[in-house]
C-alpha cells in the first residue's frame, strides 16, 4: 500500500520480507495467481482504498470462448475508483460487461502491473469486467 511494491512469489510457501521502522506501518494485499495456459492473473482491487482487496467480489480465469482469445478473466469489483491487478502477458482489451467500448488500461511489462479505472457510473452496483488476451 504505502510501499507500492508489486511482488509475485514463486511458491504458496515462499516468504516476503517487510521491514517496518518504529511507528511505521503497512498494509499487504496477498491475492492468489490463477493461470490459464501462458496466461496469470491476480486481481489485486482498488489501490485507493485501505483493503484493496475487499473490493474483489469474485474472479474467475477461463480459457476464452471465442477463438480470437488464449484467456479470459472475469471480475466482479463492489465500487468504483483505481483498479489494479498483476498479469501476464499483456492484455489485448479490457470490457465492462455489457458495454459497447474498451475500457483504457495501462500496462507495466517490468512488473506485470495492470491499472485501470472502474467509473464512477457502476458505483451503484458491483462492476463486471472482462479482460481478454
Amino acid at each position: 500500500h504505502l510501499g507500492s511494491r508489486l511482488e509475485v512469489l514463486p511458491s504458496g510457501s515462499a516468504a516476503a520480507q517487510v521491514t517496518l521502522q518504529h511507528r511505521e506501518w503497512e498494509v499487504l494485499t496477498i491475492a492468489p495467481v490463477l493461470a490459464q495456459g501462458r496466461v496469470e492473473w491476480a486481481p489485486l482491487g482498488l489501490v485507493e482504498m485501505i483493503n484493496a482487496g475487499g473490493a474483489v467480489v469474485a474472479t474467475t480465469l477461463t480459457r476464452a470462448p471465442a477463438d480470437d482469445h488464449d484467456a479470459e478473466a472475469r471480475l466482479t469489483s463492489r465500487a468504483a475508483g483505481r483498479f489494479l491487478a498483476y498479469c501476464t502477458p499483456r492484455p489485448a482489451s479490457v470490457w465492462r460487461e455489457g458495454g459497447e467500448l474498451g475500457l483504457p488500461f495501462s500496462y507495466d511489462d517490468a512488473t506485470g502491473l495492470l491499472a485501470m479505472q472502474i467509473d464512477e457510473a457502476t458505483a451503484s452496483k458491483p462492476a463486471e469486467l472482462l479482460v481478454h488476451w
